[in-house]
């Protein structure tokens, strides 16, 4: 494992994923009258609920981590912007209704392609980077926490007071929870969270600890939906801390997991493509859908994490054993996708 590393964050990094995947199959297989009613599945979507702050949290901190520290430069600028560009492109392949751009332009009106414009999780974090990266390279070092804990008080009060009435859809789409499932205001508030816990968080603390278990107290006491992003904030400060007190050491047998963790982009998209399906090919939920028994997702389960992590582990060691080559095939990649959606009539 590399020593540059900091190996708390990718154990964080593997329990999301892990927590990721296995709500996801919960949510889209599980029969109904296994959960429904149960003690134990308020516990799960208890736990589920940190995978997207979580995401968004690990961003922020990773972003800052590889950025704050270096001096400014043009390369640096663009890595960033393209790596922004990169999520925006990848979130609208998993949005495309249709795998034909003429379909798509002349069914808009009819509402296809209507949710291209939503703000999903990758979306999100796109605009997150573009927001964070203008602001580190237009102000002084010392004003970017500054501007960073602006965006945070703004996130805050679009909780307090989220938007009511009609909104257009280009600007709701950022704001609005029923035009988008993470929109950038107030769902950023995790990323630029991360991004001052890797300036202030750097290192363990109990008072970490303490104030995550107030914050959850608090959102189990005060029942009302708003009161869930503040138990949210706890959940993940609650992991953060608990990962840097005990998940900072080598993983011994578990390291092909933790490299393949690395791959978390992959992680993300290959086991959306295989539960909910593509404009390629339909996924696990149109086949199944809600029907099977939990000795079936169990093993639907363990089988599809060594699929999507198998598959993460060689693409790790292909980017780090022949970086042109993984580009190209990347690159190859989205340009097959883009020729297809251009020339394809129906």
């Amino acid at each position: 494992m590399d020593k540059k590393r900091l190996l708390f964050v990718d154990t964080f990094k593997v329990i999301i994923i892990l927590l990721m995947i296995q709500g996801h199959l919960l949510r889209a297989l599980l029969a109904p009258p296994y959960y429904a009613g149960s003690r134990w599945f308020p516990l799960h979507e208890f736990l589920h609920g940190i995978v997207a702050p979580g995401f968004l949290f690990l961003s922020g901190f990773l972003f800052a981590y590889t950025l704050v520290e270096k001096p400014k430069s043009p390369d640096l600028f663009f890595n960033k912007i393209s790596s922004a560009f990169g999520l925006f492109a990848v979130n609208a392949f998993l949005h495309l209704p249709y795998f034909s751009y003429r379909k798509i332009s002349l069914l808009w009106e009819r509402g296809a392609g209507q949710n291209l414009l939503q703000m999903d999780v990758l979306a999100t974090i796109g605009f997150s980077i573009l927001t964070a990266t203008v602001f580190f390279f237009l102000f002084p070092k010392r004003w970017f926490w500054w501007s960073v804990g602006g965006i945070l008080l703004v996130n805050f009060l679009f909780w307090l007071f989220p938007p009511t009435g009609f909104l257009h859809p280009l600007f709701g789409t950022f704001v609005s929870p029923v035009l988008s499932p993470f929109p950038f205001f107030p769902w950023s508030f995790y990323f630029f969270l991360g991004i001052l816990a890797s300036r202030f968080l750097r290192k363990f603390s109990l008072w970490t600890l303490a104030a995550a278990l107030v914050l959850m107290a608090l959102s189990v006491y005060f029942p009302e939906a708003k009161w869930d992003r503040v138990g949210d904030i706890g959940k993940v400060l609650f992991l953060y801390g608990l990962c840097q007190r005990f998940g900072d050491r080598e993983p011994g047998s578990f390291k092909p997991l933790f490299l393949a963790s690395q791959e978390s982009l992959f992680l993300y998209v290959s086991h959306l493509m295989i539960v909910y399906g593509s404009v390629f090919k339909k996924g696990l939920v149109y086949w199944w859908g809600s029907s099977v028994t939990p000795v079936t997702l169990f093993c639907i389960r363990i089988a599809l994490y060594l699929f999507v992590y198998t598959a993460s582990f060689w693409i790790f060691r292909l980017r780090k054993a022949s970086p042109p080559l993984f580009v190209l095939c990347k690159n190859l990649f989205f340009l097959t996708v883009l020729y297809g959606l251009a020339t394809r009539p129906w």
